[in-house]
């Protein structure tokens, strides 16, 4: 539960986004790259939060940590990959990241409420999921 808690700060985080742009004809469009990493990184994001809000028992607890060892660090990668929205115009720029910023928004809320349900849950006994 440590590392879904530090992805729930992570959440909250803002996102910083230079304005400094790199041309390269040969490259895939940074607008795609960028646009695929942010839909990717939202998927994950919501994806979470459905992850923690099927524990109901032992059982589902130990699945639901399964399943996080996949998506958090896959969630991190991508985390590292969001600067690919730099090398996208200003307008881009603009709308990617008020997507983020607007499933962040939406996330969050979940992620905090099941945490909190969890944790005076103990888990559920579970703990894989307590160490996810």
């Amino acid at each position: 539960m440590k590392n879904v808690l530090t992805i729930a700060m992570l959440l909250g985080a803002p996102v910083a986004m230079a304005q400094e742009v790199v041309a390269d004809p040969a490259a895939v469009s940074p607008v795609v790259e960028a646009e695929a990493v942010i839909n990717e990184l939202c998927s994950a994001m919501t994806e979470m939060a459905d992850v923690l809000e099927s524990v109901k028992d032992q059982d589902t607890a130990d699945i639901a940590a399964e399943k996080l060892m996949v998506l958090i660090p896959r969630m991190r990668e991508l985390q590292s990959q969001v600067k690919l929205v730099t090398k996208c115009d200003a307008e881009n720029q603009q709308r990617l990241g008020e997507k983020l910023v607007y499933t962040m928004f939406a996330v969050k809320p979940r992620v905090n409420k099941v945490g909190k349900y969890l944790v005076e849950n103990e888990f559920f006994g579970s703990e894989s999921l307590k160490n996810a």
